[in-house]
């Protein structure tokens, strides 16, 4: 079974590019020796970089979200992640993990939940928390990213993600139990991440 990255070349051996050039007209336009090259070497480059996946050692990213019941919630997380294993020469084994299964009340209201998302989280080799909105399941993503740090496993948080390894470095490094982001709550006593000023218009 052919992998997504490589549809080009299966397109380009089954004479894509020809019929592309004929029906856009392409064929009657002369391209410069330069952008022939450039073109070239990018398509190089291509071949060189899709490898099939059986012969490239896996890597186990962990995304736990709050969002990842949608598969198209984090699309261009998910693609960032393929690309980048992909030029690392890496087969990215990626598996989502709702954030609200980590949380500790979730170990009582159901234990199968919570000992399968943690179990998860045990086997990952880097965990990325992505954006979102809301305090629901924000607890689950400050136990990982603490889980995280301790264990030094490669850790990325974007937008929400980078609010909670501030709130959680807050907590349990410099001793403010209930530190939290004024995204969050805009009257806590422990506010670690507030809006920029500068992008605050009112």
């Amino acid at each position: 079974m052919e992998t997504i990255y490589q549809v080009p070349l299966l397109l380009e051996e089954q004479g894509l590019l020809k019929l592309l050039q004929k029906g856009l007209a392409f064929d009657k336009h002369a391209l410069s020796p330069i952008m022939v090259q450039k073109g070239q070497a990018l398509w190089d480059l291509w071949k060189r970089t899709v490898i099939p996946e059986r012969h490239l050692a896996p890597v186990n990213i962990v995304l736990v979200g709050k969002y990842v019941a949608l598969q198209d919630a984090y699309l261009s997380v998910r693609k960032s992640l393929e690309h980048s294993a992909m030029r690392c020469k890496r087969k990215l084994n990626l598996i989502s993990v709702n954030s609200e299964h980590l949380e500790h009340d979730m170990q009582q209201k159901d234990p199968t939940k919570y000992h399968n998302a943690w179990s998860t989280i045990c086997g990952a080799q880097g965990v990325l928390i992505p954006g979102g909105f809301g305090s629901r399941g924000l607890e689950g993503m400050i136990e990982v990213t603490k889980w995280a740090r301790e264990r030094k496993v490669p850790f990325l948080g974007i937008c929400l993600g980078m609010q909670v390894a501030v709130m959680e470095y807050a907590r349990h490094k410099l001793g403010y139990k209930h530190a939290t982001s004024e995204e969050i709550s805009a009257i806590a006593e422990h506010r670690v991440v507030i809006f920029m000023p500068e992008g605050c218009k009112e």
